[in-house]
């Protein structure tokens, strides 16, 4: 059977792998189509490639993490179909405690569901843009958190600044200069 890699029914996928991400070690959990399980182990991040390289073609899941978008990309680019699904779609097939293997079938088990949503795998340049406008937001939030503070501490010296960053740029430069504050 030729796997259709670019997308497909889960009826078009013979194999099903569950990947577990992390820092060092990655933990695999792969089966077929009638739940035999083919790979159960964890491996470090230097042998992932090359474990899943000698792999039948197959549907992989992972969940929405950091580096969940690379490794995506990567795994795609050796023929595998890869999604990438939210936490909230794994944790009803965790069935055991929770740890990396477990996860890893609960990840496999989530990817074979016709119900699961994914996520959509960003390219490089998606993420960059992604990146920037995150930064952005967490400046302006640090800003504000600023502003806030800084207003809060004239108010306890009873000098009091309406809300807003006009505000504080036109009024706050006047107190501090005031030698009567």
């Amino acid at each position: 059977m030729v796997l259709n890699c670019t997308g497909g029914t889960i009826s078009d996928y013979s194999y099903f792998c569950g990947i577990d991400l992390a820092k060092n070690h990655f933990s695999l959990h792969a089966v077929d189509q009638n739940g035999k399980v083919l790979l159960h182990k964890s491996v470090t991040r230097s042998k992932l490639l090359t474990t899943i390289a000698n792999m039948p073609l197959m549907r992989i899941g992972v969940e929405a993490c950091g580096g969940a978008h690379y490794w995506a990309r990567t795994l795609n680019k050796l023929g595998h179909n890869t999604r990438i699904m939210a936490v909230k779609y794994v944790v009803p097939y965790r069935t055991k405690g929770n740890n990396d293997l477990n996860d890893a079938v609960a990840i496999c088990e989530a990817v074979q569901r016709p119900s699961t949503r994914f996520v959509s795998i960003k390219s490089p340049e998606q993420q960059a843009i992604l990146s920037v406008h995150r930064i952005r937001e967490h400046w302006v939030r640090e800003r504000t958190a600023l502003m806030n503070r800084m207003r809060a501490l004239l108010s306890e010296f009873g000098l009091i600044i309406p809300v807003g960053r006009s505000s504080l740029m036109k009024h706050a430069p006047l107190m501090l200069e005031d030698a009567e504050n």
